[in-house]
């Protein structure tokens, strides 16, 4: 009798611990989407570390992988550059501390999603929404800061930290938002409420987006909306035979479809190609010919040729924009290597997930519509490579997908 009164209670007591720290932790991801801008990213590591040692202590899965290999040797490379090229400062100043904050972060990723998955999908969802709305509410004081501190239509200064920015950094605080459309779509019958909230704050973010003349947001949107429909499309397909017609007819469309496109657009079809080249759509060499393919193109050039690191990219002041890319730039093609490699694992284990039939959740489509633009963002931007160091966004979902997978497919 006393076992079992014992037990109960420490079951209870355990329960009650979890839900504090687990609130706890949505606290602090609210508090860095809503400050990311000024928060020391060595503070993230003080805040992270218990939370760490306490899930560290009530999980029971497999921790290391191989996706954190490749994320702690590319980090580990970079310490020692770090080291080398600065002596005279302390590993607390220099990117020497990448060394633990980039594995630590992913590590709180993949204990964050819990030890079951049956609550998986309501830890998936407060984590991501916690971030989300922090970033979101950032990004609407950045965009109001516009008519207070404006300096021209594209560049102005952030809000927090008064740092003079051109819109795309600033675009970076609505990005978790436009995954969540095809979510809010299929929660809408059942949660009307949260449905209306995300439908509006989409539409608020993409009006900011467009009034500068953004492109990334509304592009990044119909990706992610797209690739939830595909995998709407192969997730009601009941043998393999189906799939791989159901997969041909989908291809079969598109292809006809960007066929048309092409032809409308280059024959000038209903003036087509003369709006397209008077709007904003068309800066930089627009969607086709865009100077960023040069650019890219140059840098992973010298990513080969180059190995060493240290080399000048094409774009202004010598950078990529690529965070991917300024990693190879800033230090070595094989911190380039590693990190890629990261992500991608990270990438197919997503699609494995968005894909597979073994997760019904909804919430799977957000999980991974977001680290599908991430990744896309931080292709097309350097910011993930600066001293803010965007790529944890990435890093820390990559953990909750790589938890997500464990329960799914290595607990099961």
């Amino acid at each position: 009798m006393v076992k079992t009164v014992y037990y109960v209670m420490e079951r209870k007591f355990s329960r009650k611990i979890d839900e504090i720290v687990f609130v706890t932790l949505c606290l602090l991801l609210f508090i860095y989407g809503l400050a990311y801008m000024i928060i020391d990213i060595r503070q993230i590591f003080f805040f992270s570390l218990p939370i760490c040692i306490y899930y560290l202590s009530q999980k029971k899965v497999m921790l290391f992988d191989l996706q954190f290999l490749f994320l702690f040797t590319s980090t580990l490379i970079i310490s020692v550059i770090a080291y080398v090229r600065e002596p005279w400062l302390s590993t607390y100043w220099s990117d020497v501390k990448l060394c633990w904050l980039f594995p630590t972060i992913y590590i709180l990723g993949v204990l964050a999603v819990g030890n079951n998955i049956e609550d998986c999908e309501k830890r998936v969802y407060y984590l991501l929404m916690s971030l989300n709305w922090g970033m979101f509410i950032q990004g609407i004081l950045n965009y109001v800061n516009k008519f207070f501190m404006p300096r021209n239509k594209y560049t102005w200064y952030a809000f927090w930290s008064h740092d003079y920015e051109a819109r795309n950094v600033f675009d970076f605080g609505f990005i978790l938002m436009m995954p969540t459309l095809f979510y809010a779509i299929k929660i809408f019958k059942r949660h009307k409420i949260r449905a209306l909230a995300l439908f509006l704050s989409i539409a608020l973010a993409l009006f900011f987006t467009l009034s500068v003349e953004g492109r990334t947001l509304p592009c990044l949107m119909i990706v992610a909306i797209l690739i939830s429909l595909l995998s709407e499309a192969v997730n009601t397909i009941r043998d393999k035979e189906s799939a791989r017609k159901r997969i041909a007819q989908v291809a079969f469309i598109i292809f006809i479809i960007l066929c048309l496109f092409i032809l409308i657009f280059n024959f000038n079809v209903f003036g087509l190609h003369d709006i397209y080249s008077s709007s904003f759509l068309s800066r930089d060499g627009g969607i086709f010919h865009n100077v960023r393919y040069g650019i890219y193109k140059d840098a992973l050039i010298k990513t080969i040729t180059h190995p060493e690191g240290g080399w000048t990219g094409l774009y202004e002041g010598g950078n990529t924009h690529s965070t991917w890319f300024e990693f190879s730039r800033l230090y070595n093609s094989f911190v380039f290597a590693f990190l890629m490699m990261f992500v991608l694992i990270i990438l197919t284990i997503s699609s494995i997930i968005l894909f597979g039939k073994k997760w019904r959740a909804l919430i799977k489509h957000y999980l991974v519509g977001s680290i599908y633009v991430l990744f896309i963002y931080l292709s097309m931007e350097p910011q993930g490579a600066t001293p803010r160091y965007y790529v944890m966004f990435f890093i820390f979902i990559g953990g909750m997908i790589s938890g997500v997978y464990k329960l799914l497919y290595l607990e099961s």
